[in-house]
């Protein structure tokens, strides 16, 4: 008999966390049923020489996974009817946010300043992983550790002291694998050396 090729279902892997949180404790396996639901046999006076098209895929003898012995059976061997069959996926869920420092722009990692300077560390985090950062809004929190011979400056609005030698920043947006969020430059004074400046460490 003739095959029929049908056209190719395009299906989004979900980053919902839920869904991900669920498909790490199966193994980060995705199996994919496709049946028959409904023919016309019924014109020719007959039914399916050997299935029942329907919607329960429990009726069905189901491999354990694709490329199992029985997958791709269409002799309904042990009973198993051919209106159905199984493909697979392998998933994989990767979580990795890095996280860039530097000072007075984007590009300079050490500068020399003198007293009463204030500098400006810039941060940049980067979304390196395939799964969304912050999906449930409760907040991406940054802490930069302020080096001896800085201070935290007033005139950060958008950075907190902590009062405990680190200043923190809070990111509330949603980020994209692959996007890059630049955080406020964080101003801190330089009250006491003159020589190369300390490092700041996130």
């Amino acid at each position: 008999g003739e095959s029929l090729n049908l056209p190719v279902l395009l299906l989004d892997v979900s980053q919902d966390p839920a869904t991900i949180t669920a498909l790490i404790a199966e193994g980060n396996f995705l199996t994919q049923l496709a049946e028959i639901t409904e023919d016309d046999a019924i014109i020719y006076n007959t039914t399916d020489v050997d299935s029942t098209p329907n919607t329960d895929p429990a009726d069905d003898i189901q491999p354990l996974l694709p490329e199992d012995p029985t997958d791709d059976i269409i002799d309904n061997t042990d009973g198993d009817e051919d209106d159905h069959d199984i493909a697979g996926l392998n998933v994989n869920p990767v979580y990795d946010l890095a996280l860039r420092t530097n000072v007075i722009d984007d590009s300079t990692n050490l500068e020399t300043v003198v007293p009463g300077d204030t500098i400006e560390w810039f941060h940049t985090l980067t979304n390196q992983g395939n799964l969304p950062a912050n999906t449930e809004g409760e907040g991406v929190e940054i802490i930069n550790y302020i080096p001896t011979g800085l201070t935290f400056t007033p005139d950060n609005t958008e950075w907190v002291d902590n009062e405990d030698g680190t200043a923190s920043f809070f990111i509330t947006e949603v980020i994209m694998p692959g996007d890059t969020y630049a955080l406020p430059p964080l101003m801190m004074d330089h009250h006491y050396w003159s020589s190369s400046m300390g490092t700041s460490r996130t």
